[in-house]
């Protein structure tokens, strides 16, 4: 583990993210770094940001919203909200758990 990729997982335990949350965050680092064809070392903080913003990947893997929000700096959850579309993947994940929800009532 290179000493930026530490840095970083101790950033996140720092903010007491957990473990799926971080797990996400080092996912998005490798995905933004294959899709832009680059070492992970030379993405900036701000890109990372920008990758997490503009991929939903992180709804997809159940990270709530709220955590998003937070990770990407914004002031309100409907800003990142608008800011994070929603794909049919998620889309029907979230379905299925709301229904899931209630056919237990």
């Amino acid at each position: 583990m290179t000493p930026l990729q530490q840095r970083m997982l101790e950033d996140l335990q720092l903010r007491g993210l957990s473990a799926r949350t971080q797990e996400a965050y080092v996912r998005a680092v490798r995905q933004r770094a294959a899709h832009y064809h680059t070492s992970p070392a030379r993405i900036t903080e701000e890109e990372l940001r920008q990758y997490v913003l503009s991929a939903p990947h992180l709804l997809e893997a159940g990270v709530n919203l709220r955590l998003i929000q937070d990770a990407v700096g914004h002031t309100t959850p409907t800003t990142t909200a608008i800011s994070t579309p929603l794909t049919d993947k998620a889309d029907a994940l979230a379905r299925k758990a709301l229904t899931g929800l209630m056919a237990d009532r």
